[in-house]
């Protein structure tokens, strides 16, 4: 069987410039599959699907999308209306909470602002404007120290960053000046000498000698 390289050599050099032997042919796009309405409300309801977020997390190729729900009902709000009733029944986002503020940036992880609004963009049913935000908040860096301090593991770092700062065990004074319950800091560690212990170990690493 003679080979596409033989072929091409033996063919005349204008027609072999003029064809293009070595690119793919493309594979021609499936159409998409219609869905009834009734299939798009069973799908939400057998989900459990509120939001339109959720939706392109759980669905896998074959189901519907969200630009299916748009085409169908004209507004992800209408869907949500003709499939779980009145808006006033459905899980809605408490934005006006400060502590569901916290929530937000503490489990999507968003300590940036730039991540704040990238995530507004892909779900703002459940992420608040960052207007809303600075509402409450008066400045991003607010919540994000907040969000900080919300966690153990965030309280540790805050009182790590004094100690830094201070280059000493920080005090109790110096702990409530900067928001920071030292018994607690200390409960993490047994007891205020095992979390002297701690710092001495963390001095002992950066090889300083700060006590």
């Amino acid at each position: 069987m003679v080979d596409i390289v033989e072929k091409l050599l033996r063919m005349d050099k204008n027609l072999r410039r003029t064809k293009k032997h070595f690119v793919r042919r493309r594979h021609s796009h499936q159409k998409r599959k219609h869905f009834t309405r009734k299939e798009l409300i069973d799908f939400l309801r057998d989900k459990d699907i509120h939001s339109a977020y959720k939706l392109k997390k759980v669905r896998c190729s074959c189901d519907p999308e969200v630009y299916d729900y748009i085409k169908e009902f004209g507004s992800w709000t209408d869907v949500k209306i003709l499939v779980w009733g009145d808006l006033t029944s459905v899980v809605s986002a408490p934005f006006d909470d400060p502590l569901y503020h916290i929530r937000v940036i503490r489990e999507y992880g968003l300590y940036s602002a730039a991540a704040y609004r990238a995530a507004r963009k892909r779900n703002p049913e459940t992420i608040p404007s960052f207007k809303k935000i600075l509402t409450h908040w008066g400045l991003f860096s607010n919540l994000r120290e907040a969000t900080l301090r919300s966690t153990v593991k965030g309280k540790l770092v805050v009182f790590l960053r004094l100690w830094e700062k201070l280059g000493k065990v920080p005090t109790v004074k110096d702990c409530k000046l900067e928001f920071i319950e030292l018994d607690e800091i200390a409960a993490m560690f047994g007891s205020m000498s095992g979390l002297k212990s701690f710092l001495a170990f963390c001095d002992k690493r950066r090889g300083t000698n700060a006590f």
